[in-house]
Formats: C-alpha cells, structure tokens, sequence
C-alpha cells in the first residue's frame, strides 16, 4: 500500500521543511519537559527535602526515558530511511516491532526498580533524609514503567514516517492532565486523597497513561500511513540490532546524562540538601531550555534521514546547517532570558532565600554558554538520522565522561560550589567543537564540505 507523507523531504526547501517539522516536535518536547517542572513546582509547596527528593528521582526517571527515547531514535532514522527508499514493507515492519520493543523494555526497568528500590536510590544520592520521600516517588513511577516507554517509541514511528503533529497533540494532552491533577492528588483537593510527592507520581503516571491510549488508537484506526500485521510484532533479532546500531548510541549518551545527574547529587551530598534542591531545580529548567533544540532535532531526523536515504547528499549538508544556525538563534535568546530574570525563575519553585540565591548562581554560570551548545545537538541528531550512531555516542562520551566527570571531582576543592557550577559549560564548549569538526569530516567524505558550501 502506498504511503502517504504530509509533506515531500525530499523536494520541498529545506529551510521551510525545518520549521514546519520542528514546530510540531518542538512543542511537543516542551510540553513533555513540563511533567518535571510543574510537579517540582507543586512539589515546592512541600519543602526544600522535597525538591531534594526529586532531584533524586530526576537521574533514575532519565534511565527511562533514555532507553524509550534511544530505541524511539533509532526507529525514526529506520523507518525515515526506508521511506527514502521507497522499503515499504521494512518500514512497516520497523514499525510494528518498535511496539514489541517498548513493551519488553519496561518491563525490565519496572522489574529492577520494583526489587531494588532503596538500593538504587542511594547510588543515585539519596541520603537518610530523603530516602522516604524519594521511594514513595519512585515505587509509582517504576510500577507504571509502561506507560512512560510506549507512547515515547510510539511518538518516533510517527516522526519516522513524517508526522511531527500528532506526537504534539497526544503530548499535550497528556501535560494537561498532568497540570490537572497534580494539585488534586498532592493536596487531596475534592474528593480527591491527599497523597503528597506520590500523588505527584500518579499523576504524571495516569497523565502518560492517556498519551497510551491516545498514540494506540492512532494506530489502530488507520490514521497512520504505516500498516502493521501481526508479523510485524514479533521478535527480530536483525531488526534489533539495525535499530540498536543507530539507537545504542543515542541511549548511551542519555544514560551517561543520568549518571552525570546522579554523580552531581553524590557530590552535593557533601554541600547539604540545599544544594541537591538548587541543582535539582535547574535540571527541570535545563530540560525545559534544551527542548525547543531537541525539537528541531527530532524534526530534522526525518528530512535528514529521508534525503540520506535518498542519496540527495546536498539536501542533508543544507539540513544540518540551516539546522544548527536555527538552534542557535533560538538558545541564544533562551540563554539572554534565563540570565535576565534567574530569581523569579526559582521563585515559582520555592521562596527559602539560600535555596533562591544559590538557584541564581547556577542559572547564571550555565546559561552563559547556551548559545554555542545548539550545533553539538543537532550535529548528533544528523549523525544518528545518517545511521552513524558512533561520532554522535563519541561526542556526549567526550562531554559528559571525559570531560565533566573529572571536572565536578577536580574543581570544587578548590573553588567550592562553583566548580560543580563551572564544569558544564565548559564541557558543553569543548564537545561543541569536537562534533563540529567531526561533522566537516563526515561530509569530506561524501565529497563536499559542510562550511564551503560555494565549492559544490
């Protein structure tokens, strides 16, 4: 059966394409990233061990979504890939068992979280104090580990065959649900039990839940230009390793970012919970600044992968700068604004004047580098829609393991917190570099250059 695409990736501008796809997956993204940040607001209200507490659980809700979202990258390049080559029956296939996939992982994730809970918790930093609040979080979270992978992977398949505007709505639906219930089952308003920070979990649980229902009915009633047979569902170890090849990397660099969060935490530990409660607040911000660049990421994955596919190798060149030079723009003016008003920014999560002050501090010393960060994310996300998951899995290796590691150790003896400040922007400057040169490199060899572009 023929498929159909809302827009032609491989003839209409580039520039335009990019708008259009990254709209759609940028909003998307932005109002995934608000499940965090408005349960720390709410969450607020309970106090600064709280906030602690879900700093804690921040690194460990990111193992989740880094094993739903690298499976989920490599099933959009895959599937966008096929369609470039006009593989019908593969996408079809890639499709269906990206579904399998999302169930399998789960339920690993909620196995091992559900028998070793309280361990888990305290490799991630949770001292005495907050071990209470940080399991009564994250029992809930691994109990619905499902419904936090399926419609994440189910959102990549439409994204493979084109479609960043439906992942938009089934997310915003599900954010809205989410703000909805979040004061009901903190606070028990109404008839509803007061059930604090875990009321917090259940409602982003039921609100991804919903996402579910709605991504599976998008599928079920043919609304998609995919078609999946029962075939499709079963296990291929093939298709495992095809997706995994492009996909490994991408969940590699975002489990080094949990490891990187949960590494920060244990230093903290030593600064007091004020500090994990600062540090864990500008996490929510961080991926709330850092979405509207992952969506023209995840928008560009297609048109990248689809012209790849197609061996329309100019198109790619013109898609990964005009990419990168839009993601600047864009966190230039995220970067102005967080450096402008960091105060009122942490009073939306708490009014303790150290807590406030110590936010500031943070928001400052980072945002500072935002507007040179943007290339090393798309850079990766072109790597990865061109099925070359190693320089991308290289880049986030350099920034978060070799270069941050050894900072957040090396520096706070000697200037104290803000060592643990300073170590992300300059491991953000030097992997921005490394993954500009290697993206010349790659295009050296398809016979062109990624900044001379007057030479084709």
């Amino acid at each position: 059966m023929k498929h159909k695409q809302s827009h032609n990736l491989g003839e209409d501008k580039i520039l335009s394409l990019i708008i259009k796809l990254s709209i759609p997956s940028t909003a998307a993204m932005l109002i995934n990233a608000l499940f965090n940040v408005v349960d720390t607001i709410f969450v607020g209200r309970l106090g600064k061990n709280a906030i602690a507490a879900l700093s804690i659980s921040f690194p460990l809700q990111l193992i989740a979504i880094s094993l739903a979202v690298g499976t989920g990258v490599g099933v959009t390049s895959l599937i966008s890939r096929s369609l470039g080559e006009r593989d019908v029956e593969k996408a079809d296939h890639i499709g269906g068992y990206a579904m399998t996939l999302a169930l399998m992982v789960s339920c690993i994730f909620s196995i091992v979280g559900l028998l070793f809970t309280d361990p888990v918790l305290k490799l991630f930093g949770a001292t005495q104090a907050l071990l209470p609040y940080t399991r009564e979080y994250m029992i809930t979270i691994f109990a619905g580990g499902i419904f936090i992978f399926f419609p994440i992977i189910a959102n990549s398949v439409m994204r493979g065959e084109g479609n960043t505007l439906t992942p938009m709505k089934v997310m915003m639906i599900s954010a809205l649900t989410n703000i909805v219930l979040d004061p009901l089952l903190i606070f028990g308003i109404g008839p509803f039990p007061q059930m604090g920070i875990q009321g917090a979990a259940l409602a982003t649980i039921i609100a991804r839940a919903i996402s579910a229902v709605f991504a599976a009915y998008y599928f079920m009633c043919g609304r998609s230009s995919l078609h999946f047979k029962w075939t499709h569902f079963q296990p291929s170890w093939p298709l495992t390793c095809d997706i995994y090849k492009v996909g490994g990397p991408s969940a590699i660099m975002q489990l080094m970012g949990s490891a990187l969060v949960a590494i920060t935490n244990n230093v903290l530990k030593g600064y007091g919970e004020t500090a994990i409660a600062a540090m864990g607040i500008y996490w929510r911000l961080q991926s709330l600044a850092f979405m509207p660049v992952f969506g023209i990421n995840q928008g560009i994955m297609p048109l990248v992968g689809f012209n790849f596919g197609a061996k329309k190798f100019l198109r790619v060149r013109e898609a990964a700068l005009k990419g990168a030079l839009v993601a600047t723009v864009v966190m230039t003016a995220v970067g102005i604004l967080f450096w402008t008003i960091p105060g009122p920014l942490m009073l939306l999560f708490n009014n303790d004047p150290l807590l406030v002050l110590m936010g500031e501090k943070i928001i400052r010393m980072v945002s500072a580098a935002y507007l040179i960060i943007a290339p090393e994310i798309i850079f990766s996300g072109v790597f990865q829609a061109m099925g070359k998951g190693i320089p991308a899995l290289t880049v986030s290796i350099l920034r978060q393991g070799v270069v941050y590691i050894p900072l957040v150790f090396i520096l706070p003896p000697y200037l104290g917190l803000w060592g643990v400040w300073l170590a992300a922007p300059i491991s953000e400057v030097v992997s921005t570099v490394v993954a500009t040169i290697w993206m010349e490199h790659e295009f050296r060899k398809l016979g062109m250059s990624l900044l001379k572009v007057k030479d084709e």
